[in-house]
């Protein structure tokens, strides 16, 4: 019987940026000030609330495809690649 082999890319990220995410992730409540009715998935829309009632600098999901064009209202949405590669390794 011949051996499957999965191949997994992992990736090294220093310890201080996973803190730092973990502890920029620590502000409970974000009052939604503005009601938005943009995305091709309407349940996609809280999250695009969310993230511009926050002022959030980023928007990152693995769904680009139910998000308006980036950036929206100056928001970038990117897929957690671009992320990290345009933003923390600043390709």
């Amino acid at each position: 019987m011949k051996a499957k082999i999965a191949w997994l890319k992992v990736v090294a990220i220093p310890r201080s940026l996973v803190v730092g995410v973990c502890q920029s992730l620590s502000y409970p409540f974000v009052e939604i000030t503005k009601e938005i009715a943009e995305c091709p998935d309407p349940n996609d829309d809280m999250f695009l609330e969310l993230a511009v009632s926050g002022n959030a600098d980023y928007l990152i999901t693995g769904n680009l495809k139910d998000f308006p064009p980036s950036p929206f209202q100056g928001l970038p949405i990117l897929s957690p690649a671009e992320f990290l590669e345009t933003v923390l390794w600043k390709k």
